[in-house]
């Protein structure tokens, strides 16, 4: 949907979260470009995902030797 410029459903998205969260998961890690997206979509900022973009934006940041803003993720 996110390719198509179609909006997701918030529900769908957290049922799928709290299903994997269910089976065993500890957390659930974003590894696709599409999911971040959606995360900032519905502005999610829970404990148990974790976007891989922002892993690698803020390592990157930190290799830079630079400071991560914290109210930017």
């Amino acid at each position: 949907k996110v390719k198509q410029g179609k909006p997701v459903s918030a529900s769908e998205f957290l049922a799928v979260i709290d299903d994997m969260i269910n089976d065993g998961c500890d957390v659930v890690v974003l590894g696709c470009t599409e999911l971040s997206v959606i995360k900032s979509d519905l502005k999610l900022n829970q404990h148990n995902i974790v976007d891989s973009l922002d892993v690698l934006s803020k390592c990157s940041i930190e290799l830079c030797e630079k400071k991560v803003k914290q109210e930017c993720f």
